[in-house]
């Protein structure tokens, strides 16, 4: 396949999307989506077990990325028409000094080409190393002893430099951006890539937040960080604005809603500082700080809505236990020495296949014994641990008595303090940069701050209040106590504790 500048132009396919309409596609990537590794996302949903809360969220993986496509050229139009508009304020590529925007549209025009079309396929790759039911599949995935012999598939020697990212920091498993990284580099070989060796290593780089390798081209290095800016980075990216409506939607919230238009207005591409001193980066016009805290909210709200909602969080701990205890036994969905076979591995999984294998104890020798079975028939039969009240964010003292009087009292029970943040604020510090105006009236950023949390207070409370979500829960059993009763004595337990 040829991948001349003009052929890319040519956009001869469209996918109709429930959010943005026609979605136009090349013919290259019209390749990508039809191959099976892509195709698997359709079995993949976003948000996990949501749909055990909100019925409607059924939205997969397949979709999310074919919006993820959509929100990156948005983006990349944006910085492009933004640069035009703001030219007078902006300085020329050669004559920019660290943390100072560039005039984007002044790039040549057939490297601007090059750059729109490997970040359009970035953001559609991106997620395709996830397994089934989102996170809870992490403790399941392969062994990173089993995986790392496959690098010497010649199909895998772009990922070779990447060795020590792929294999390091994420416990024994592989983790769901590696395998991205693996999958990829296959589908990009069946897809007749091998002209362009440097493609997956490309990939690499930005997903595992890494230094390119020299078979990169020279000319897209310093860009590796802009294109992380573009798919995955905070405060927004195109990831995150397409799954907050997205995931909106599919529940029939309004949380997550946010004014796209109004946020990629003000977005810039600005000369990088300190790490990236030699690279580019995304920024953002302080202009924008207050449509940004709105989306910063949104996204706040989601976690605390949603995708932290009490009854998920009691099905995400019920999916804990049985990871704890299929951990012991070094279970893995699959096992593979060859990389067809993690390929099949992961072509195979579904949610609904996972889940059966778990309802049929997987991970315990004796078929369940080990009680993982158990817990994921009660899951899918939503007969879910119980919550039993939610601490504020100066209740440690209280929550540490009513956990010691409870397991006393109940001393056969099982009782979990969750004091998992919401995590909506992840990141920030290193994200996009925030722009205002210099003493030249040209846009740039403080090269030692501009930070985010300085320039918002909003920012600056809800880092404050995602770390306050503090909860009780009851993991009841069959035959166990009474959830009711042992709920009606944690809150006389409460209202002891804060009487006069």
């Amino acid at each position: 396949m040829r991948r001349g500048v003009m052929n890319y132009l040519t956009r001869s396919r469209s996918i109709h999307d429930g959010l943005y309409g026609l979605i136009k596609l090349t013919p290259e990537e019209m390749g990508i989506i039809d191959h099976p590794l892509f195709q698997r996302q359709r079995s993949i949903h976003q948000t996990g077990l949501l749909r055990y809360v909100f019925p409607t969220a059924t939205n997969t993986r397949f979709e999310h990325c074919i919006g993820v496509v959509h929100m990156t050229q948005s983006m990349l139009d944006a910085v492009s028409s933004g640069s035009r508009a703001a030219s007078s304020k902006l300085r020329s590529r050669a004559q920019a000094e660290p943390g100072q925007a560039i005039k984007f549209h002044e790039l040549d025009a057939k490297f601007k080409a090059t750059l729109q079309r490997v970040a359009r396929i970035l953001a559609l790759v991106h997620d395709l190393g996830h397994g089934p039911l989102s996170h809870a599949y992490k403790r399941f995935a392969p062994k990173l002893y089993d995986v790392e012999p496959l690098l010497d598939d010649p199909r895998l020697d772009p990922l070779r430099p990447y060795r020590a990212e792929l294999f390091q920091g994420n416990g024994d498993r592989i983790s769901h951006e590696a395998a991205t990284c693996l999958l990829f580099a296959v589908l990009w070989s069946d897809n007749g890539g091998d002209d362009e060796y440097w493609m997956p290593s490309l990939l690499a780089a930005v997903m595992l937040n890494a230094r390119p390798h020299a078979d990169v081209p020279e000319e897209l290095r310093p860009w590796v960080p802009f294109l992380r800016d573009l798919i995955s980075s905070a405060p927004v990216d195109a990831d995150r604005m397409d799954y907050m409506l997205r995931d909106s939607r599919a529940c029939g919230v309004s949380y997550g809603l946010y004014e796209p238009n109004r946020i990629l207005k003000s977005v810039l591409c600005v000369r990088g500082k300190g790490a990236d001193l030699h690279a580019y980066r995304l920024g953002w016009r302080m202009s924008s700080l207050r449509a940004i805290e709105n989306f910063v909210q949104a996204r706040f709200q989601m976690f605390a809505q949603i995708y932290r909602h009490k009854t998920l969080r009691a099905i995400e701990l019920m999916m804990d236990e049985i990871t704890r205890k299929a951990g012991k036994s070094g279970a893995c969905v699959f096992k593979t020495a060859t990389l067809d076979g993690f390929v099949e591995g992961y072509l195979r999984m579904s949610d609904e296949s996972f889940l059966k294998a778990l309802m049929e104890g997987l991970g315990s020798a004796s078929g369940g014994g080990n009680g993982t079975a158990e817990l994921a028939r009660r899951i899918v039969a939503r007969d879910l641990w119980k919550r039993l009240y939610e601490f504020g964010k100066n209740d440690d003292d209280l929550a540490r008595h009513v956990l010691d009087v409870m397991s006393k009292a109940y001393p056969d029970e099982r009782f979990i303090v969750d004091r998992q943040p919401l995590k909506a604020m992840r990141d920030l510090e290193r994200g996009a940069y925030l722009l205002s105006l210099d003493e030249e009236g040209k846009y740039a950023c403080d090269v030692n701050g501009d930070s985010w949390l300085e320039a918002s207070p909003i920012m600056r409370t809800l880092k404050e209040e995602e770390e306050s979500v503090v909860r009780l829960f009851f993991g009841a059993k069959a035959g166990g106590a009474d959830p009711r009763a042992v709920r009606a004595k944690v809150l006389e337990l409460v209202h002891q504790w804060r009487a006069p």
